[in-house]
């Protein structure tokens, strides 16, 4: 809903070449399985915001503590670390990103680490992707 109304308002001049932009920047992520309008509900629409929290979560230091948990195999400081990205993800929608997360934490609950291993590199190779989404 909240891109139509944003596609909408770009055909009618009343948004910036900004607007646009997120316009293009929400359909890529849409196209890449987000749940853009979930996020953008709630953030009250603020597609500013949203770019802001993107951008931010790329930055994000939960992943290299969610790395080093599981190099040293430590199950609190993994699924503490995993807990955090599993709320920022679903809050900002990034599906493909909150999925390969909750594999991670159902590795950890069963102790694969090895696994789990595997599966952060997938979780960091989509975070590469995300980067490239939101430029």
């Amino acid at each position: 809903m909240y891109n139509l109304i944003l596609y909408v308002d770009c055909l009618n001049g009343v948004y910036s070449e900004g607007a646009s932009k997120a316009l293009q920047m929400n359909e890529k992520l849409l196209n890449w399985g987000c749940d853009v309008d979930g996020a953008m509900e709630r953030l009250v629409n603020d597609s500013d915001c949203y770019l802001k929290c993107l951008n931010i979560l790329i930055k994000e230091e939960t992943f290299n503590k969610l790395k080093t948990g599981l190099e040293k195999e430590d199950a609190d400081e993994s699924i503490f670390a995993a807990y955090t990205l599993k709320g920022v993800l679903g809050n900002l929608g990034i599906t493909p990103m909150y999925e390969v997360n909750n594999k991670i934490i159902e590795m950890l609950y069963s102790k694969d680490y090895s696994f789990a291993k595997v599966l952060f590199n997938e979780l960091m190779t989509l975070k590469s992707e995300l980067q490239l989404l939101i430029k």
